[in-house]
């Protein structure tokens, strides 16, 4: 895994604050895609949802704070 946390740090470096919006987008686009192929009737749709949000929420905060980090280096 250190070889692909590497080449992770060099893209996040050379995209900047493009990398979050990409995140973003895609998280979106994850999420459209979710609701128009699942039923909405069953309860752990809602869970999933969630969960799947919560997962972009998180990597778009880790995202940031790795472009601080090569920002302050």
């Amino acid at each position: 895994m250190p070889v692909t946390r590497k080449y992770y740090s060099r893209y996040v470096a050379k995209l900047g604050c493009w990398n979050i919006l990409i995140i973003f987008l895609l998280y979106v686009l994850f999420d459209i895609w979710f609701l128009t192929t699942i039923s909405m009737a069953d309860k752990k749709v809602w869970w999933i949802l969630i969960l799947i949000n919560l997962s972009g929420i998180i990597a778009i905060y880790r995202t940031y704070k790795e472009i601080k980090n090569i920002d302050q280096k």
